[in-house]
């Protein structure tokens, strides 16, 4: 097999790989009451389909920079000419001065994940001849020998982290609630490199909060269910190990 077999081949496998585990997810809060809030915020932002993956890696890297530019305190500056239209967004900045920290937790949240992808895709290359040998067992195999028990746990971390920022967005309201609701995306015509990578944190912050905001007397009981339920599988995957 050539190169660009052994190119085309592993691509073959990391889109079954993602989308398999975009069911296996999204699969886990269906019999939730509300569960299609989660539903769609995994779908959308925490864990898309292969389809939709090209969207998900370039806001994460954007996410990356624009930690960077707030913790610099460079986000004036990288505005420049559009300044004008980010008066929602700065005062969003002047109330949310944990935003980079958050940004950094669904980055760290998006480099694990990768990672752990990576080295599953590596391994079903191996074990897998055919498509046809991917397939549960072969995952769950993959599964096993890729990861620890402390990684993945800090993969669900991660996620109860991202999600308990999003409350706190709802649970703090007032002038916050106001700044996030009508924040505007910026037009496009300003020809700012920045600017698109902005839209899009505008409109995660949006998604997520109105998500949240809808459920607003159910957020508690949505962490405890993400942690139950991810647990449970983390332990049918991987049972730690326990010292004597």
């Amino acid at each position: 097999m050539n190169n660009l077999d052994m190119a085309i081949r592993r691509e073959e496998v990391k889109k079954w790989l993602v989308n398999y585990q975009h069911d296996l997810l999204t699969a886990r809060y269906r019999d939730v009451d509300g569960g299609d809030v989660l539903i769609n915020l995994f779908s959308d932002y925490i864990y898309p389909t292969y389809e939709n993956r090209s969207e998900y890696h370039r806001r994460n890297e954007f996410f990356k920079k624009l930690a960077d530019f707030y913790t610099a305190g460079r986000v004036r500056k990288i505005l420049g000419g559009t300044i004008i239209f980010f008066s929602p967004i700065l005062g969003i900045t002047r109330q949310m001065r944990d935003l980079p920290e958050y940004l950094r937790m669904a980055v760290e949240l998006y480099d694990l994940t990768c990672e752990l992808d990576e080295r599953m895709v590596d391994a079903l290359c191996e074990s897998a001849g055919t498509s046809d040998d991917l397939c549960a067992e072969s995952y769950e195999a993959a599964y096993r020998k890729c990861a620890t028990y402390e990684e993945r746990e800090r993969q669900i971390k991660h996620l109860i982290a991202v999600g308990e920022y999003a409350r706190d967005i709802v649970e703090r309201g007032g002038v916050l609630d106001f700044l996030v609701e009508n924040c505007p995306r910026v037009p496009l015509f300003m020809r700012n490199r920045y600017v698109e990578g902005i839209n899009e944190v505008i409109t995660l912050l949006q998604t997520t909060y109105r998500a949240f905001k809808r459920c607003k007397n159910s957020l508690n009981r949505f962490r405890d269910i993400c942690l139950e339920r991810e647990y449970q599988y983390l332990d049918s995957m991987l049972k730690p190990v326990k010292s004597c």
